[in-house]
């Protein structure tokens, strides 16, 4: 996926283990709203069957990944993520980097 983004473009890597139970907002209605955020430019991501979970996200700028680090959308899923595993973080990471020149 990476290849088809013009350069420079920076990714986010998530690793996470998550519930067996989702909590009630699904991870699609996240991605619905995701895409629409500005400097979004796409995703991938893979979970194992014990539920880790690694996703890399690919933005335009610094200013695209803090803002939507900052949105409502991604506070309110940290909330629910954070609820679902008894008040531990279950994700970490969050690493950017910039590609290209």
């Amino acid at each position: 996926m990476s290849s088809t983004f013009k350069k420079p473009y920076y990714t986010v890597v998530v690793s996470g283990q998550h519930p067996a139970k989702p909590h009630k907002e699904s991870s699609s209605d996240l991605i619905g709203r995701v895409k629409k955020h500005p400097g979004f430019l796409g995703y991938e991501t893979t979970r194992d069957e014990k539920g880790h979970t690694i996703t890399v996200s690919y933005w335009g700028s610094v200013k695209s990944i803090k803002s939507w680090k900052e949105s409502s959308d991604h506070k309110r899923q940290a909330a629910l993520r954070k609820s679902a595993v008894g008040g531990k973080s279950s994700v970490t990471g969050g690493v950017y980097k910039s590609i290209g020149k």
